[in-house]
């Protein structure tokens, strides 16, 4: 059987195999607890604040203070950057069994 694994899944399967094992095969979903609404929003906060160093063309200071941070930039391909950020097509990589991870 082919499953698809995003970040949550495996986060799920290392907390609980039996629950991993239940969602996967459609017997029963886990609850949402507050955790992945706060991670959802601290991605959202962290994209704009990139977002806004990128659109600048400027590193942010947390990522170059210590002045080594010559000739280097955001990765600033905004289409590519598009499809990465959408779960649906982002980053995945496929098996032969046709398992994937994204």
């Amino acid at each position: 059987m082919a499953f698809k694994l995003s970040p949550s899944a495996l986060s799920l399967f290392e907390d609980c195999p039996r629950c991993f094992w239940l969602d996967k095969h459609k017997v029963w979903k886990r609850p949402e607890g507050i955790m992945g609404s706060l991670m959802n929003g601290m991605d959202k906060v962290l994209k704009i604040h990139f977002d806004r160093f990128r659109d600048k063309g400027i590193l942010p200071p947390e990522i170059c203070n210590n002045g080594h941070c010559e000739n280097m930039k955001l990765f600033d391909n905004h289409e590519i950057l598009k499809k990465w950020r959408n779960n649906l097509q982002g980053i995945r990589w496929e098996d032969k069994d046709v398992s994937i991870i994204f």
